[in-house]
C-alpha cells in the first residue's frame, strides 16, 4: 500500500462491465494515423501516414502489422497491435514501452470474383487505415475503478469503427490519390485538438463493434477445460503466442489475448506494492519482424500475442507456450484437430481432472449448456488422465460408500460464480456471463494469492534459504489438483514469484489420511 494511508492510484473494484463498456464514449486522442496498402508489384507499402509534432512514433514495419500475413483471407477485419518506443523513450517511461495501434482492413477481391468468376489482379484493392494511441497521454475518469492498463489496451479500439466508416467513404470517392478525409479526422481528433477540447463531439457516430471482453464467453466454450491452464501461464507471466489458424478473423483472436490479459490482474489493493507486475502484457498481433522486440520480453515477464506467422514457433526461446487454435468455421462440425497448448519445447500442455470437473460442473453451468457426449469427448481429449493413486481412491470411496461420498479433493470450495446483473443490457446473457467469468478468475487468483501468503507468514521463522513443505493436500484448499505434476509445479513457480520463497510439496502417499 502507499505511504501515509493514502489510497492506490487505481482502485480495483470488483469488475464491473458497464463501465468497461461505457469507456467506448472515452476517445484518447490520437497520436498517428496511417494508410497502408498491399501493392501487387511492391507488396506492403505505407502510402500516407500524419503524426502529431514531436510524437516519437516509429512506423518501421507498420505495413506489416496492419496488413498481416493471411488476412487476405477475410473480406474486412480489424488488427490489434502496438508500436514499440524508441529507446530514449523508454528509458523514461517504466512501465509503458510501446503505444497501442489498431487498424481496420478491406478488400474488394471476393468482390471480383463473384462478378467475373476469376481475379483481375490490376484490379485488386487492400487497404488498411490505422491509428495509434500514446498511452501515456490517456486519461480517463475510469481508471479510479479499474487498472488504467484495461483501458489503455483497448484505447485504440474505440477508433474502430470510425476506421471502417472512413477507408470506405475513402474508397467509394474513387480518388484514391486523395487523403482530404483523412486529413480532417485526424485534426479533431488528435491528442492537441482533444487536450484543448475535453470531448469531441462526433456527428453520426457509426455503430460501436464488440468490445473484445464481449468474446470471453466464446473463449470459454471453445477453449473447454484448456482455458485454466492458460489462466495458470498468464499469472506466471509466461510468454504465450496465439496462433491464428488460416482464414480465421485477427480480431476474434485478438480478442482471446484481450481477455487473457484480463482474467490474469492480481487486484492492487490486496498486494500493494509487494508483487512489481501484476498481469501479462498484452501485445496483439506480431510477426518475424517484431522478434527483436519479442527477444526483449524475459521469462517471468510475459507477453500475449497473436501471430499467423507459424515460421516464429522456430524460436523456443522467444516464448513459453503456444496455443494452436483450430478454426472457427469447423468447431462445430466436430474438427480434426483440438485446441492445444504446447510449450517451447514441444510437450502438450493439459488440463488437470480437477480442471475438467470444475469446468463441466460450474463453467458450463454460467455458459449455459449441457455438456453433450461430443463436448465430453473433446474436453476429456485435452486432459491428463487421473493417476493410479486417485483412481483407487476413488474405487475405494464408492465402493464403501456406494457412490455416497466422495473424496475430500473433488470438494475443492471452487465458488460459485456471482450472477449481479451490472450490465447495461441486462437481458445480453453473453455480456453478463463476460463480466462473471471475470470476477471468477479474479476471486480465484485472491483466494490463491491470500492462501500462499498465509502458509508462508506462518513459517517465517524458517530460514529463507530453507525451502517451505506443505501438504499435497493443501492444493486442494487452493482449488489445485493434489495429484497433478502441473499443479504441483505452478504452487512452486507461483510463490516463487510472488513470494520470493521456494516451496516443497510432500508426496502424496505421506497424506492418505487427510484425504481420506
Amino acid at each position: 500500500m502507499n505511504s501515509g494511508g493514502e489510497e492506490p492510484t487505481i482502485k480495483p473494484n470488483v469488475f464491473n462491465i458497464t463501465q468497461l463498456l461505457n469507456s467506448n464514449g472515452e476517445k484518447p486522442g490520437i497520436a498517428c494515423i496511417f494508410l497502408s496498402k498491399f501493392d501487387m508489384k511492391k507488396g506492403n507499402i505505407i502510402i500516407w501516414s500524419k503524426s502529431i509534432n514531436g510524437a516519437a512514433i516509429d512506423l518501421s514495419n507498420i505495413e506489416f502489422k496492419s496488413l498481416p500475413a493471411g488476412i487476405h483471407a477475410q473480406t474486412d477485419d480489424v488488427v490489434n497491435f502496438v508500436v514499440p518506443k524508441e529507446l530514449d523513450v523508454c528509458q523514461t517511461a517504466k512501465t509503458t514501452t510501446y503505444d497501442y495501434g489498431i487498424a481496420y482492413f478491406k478488400q474488394n477481391s471476393f468482390d471480383i470474383i463473384e462478378n467475373d468468376n476469376r481475379i483481375d489482379r490490376s484490379k485488386v484493392q487492400m487497404f488498411s487505415l490505422g491509428v495509434i494511441i500514446d498511452v501515456q497521454n490517456v486519461s480517463s475518469d475510469s481508471k479510479k475503478h479499474f487498472y488504467k492498463e484495461i483501458y489503455h489496451a483497448y484505447a485504440a479500439n474505440r477508433y474502430s469503427s470510425y476506421l471502417e466508416s472512413l477507408l470506405g467513404q475513402w474508397i467509394r470517392q474513387r480518388d484514391l490519390d486523395k487523403f482530404d478525409i483523412f486529413e480532417k479526422f485526424f485534426d479533431e481528433n488528435n491528442q492537441g485538438h482533444m487536450a484543448e477540447n475535453s470531448v469531441e463531439v462526433f456527428e453520426h457516430s457509426p455503430k460501436e463493434r464488440r468490445h473484445l471482453v464481449e468474446y470471453l464467453p466464446y473463449w470459454t466454450r471453445k477453449l473447454g477445460p484448456l482455458i485454466f491452464p492458460l489462466w495458470k501461464a498468464s499469472l506466471l507471466q509466461s510468454r504465450i503466442l496465439i496462433l491464428v489458424p488460416q482464414g480465421e478473423s485477427f480480431e476474434l483472436c485478438n480478442s482471446l489475448a484481450y481477455c487473457v490479459f484480463l482474467i490474469s490482474m492480481l487486484p492492487k489493493n490486496l498486494i500493494g506494492n509487494h508483487v512489481s507486475d501484476e498481469y501479462i502484457k498484452p501485445i496483439f498481433t506480431v510477426s518475424t519482424s517484431d522478434i527483436p522486440f519479442l527477444e526483449s520480453f524475459k521469462k517471468g515477464n510475459g507477453y500475449v500475442a497473436t501471430t499467423s506467422e507459424e515460421i516464429l514457433l522456430y524460436k523456443p526461446e522467444i516464448y513459453d507456450i503456444v496455443v494452436k487454435l483450430t478454426s472457427s468455421s469447423t468447431i462445430e462440425e466436430s474438427p480434426e484437430k483440438e485446441v492445444e497448448i504446447l510449450t517451447a519445447s514441444g510437450e502438450q500442455n493439459k488440463a488437470t481432472p480437477l480442471d475438467l470437473e470444475v469446468y463441466e460442473k460450474l463453467i458450463l453451468g454460467e455458459l449455459q449448456e449441457d455438456a453433450s457426449t461430443n463436448a465430453t469427448c473433446r474436453h476429456h481429449e485435452v486432459t491428463e488422465p487421473i493417476s493410479w493413486l486417485q483412481f483407487l481412491i476413488d474405487g475405494f470411496f464408492l465402493l464403501t460408500t456406494a457412490g455416497y461420498l466422495v473424496a475430500p479433493y473433488h470438494l475443492a470450495k471452487n465458488f460459485k460464480i456471482p450472477r449481479h446483473v451490472s450490465g447495461p443490457e441486462p437481458n445480453n446473457s453473453e455480456i453478463q456471463i463476460a463480466e462473471n467469468l471475470v470476477r471468477y478468475f479474479h476471486r480465484r487468483t485472491s483466494n490463491l494469492y491470500n492462501d500462499l501468503k498465509d502458509v508462508i507468514q506462518k513459517s517465517e521463522n524458517i530460514d529463507s534459504e530453507q525451502p517451505i513443505t506443505i501438504a499435497a493436500s493443501f492444493l486442494t484448499k487452493l482449488n489445485l489438483d493434489c495429484f497433478s505434476k502441473q499443479d504441483h509445479q505452478f504452487v512452486k513457480d507461483i510463490a516463487l514469484k510472488w513470494f520470493q520463497r521456494s516451496i516443497d510439496i510432500s508426496n502424496l502417499p505421506e497424506c492418505l489420511g487427510n484425504l481420506c
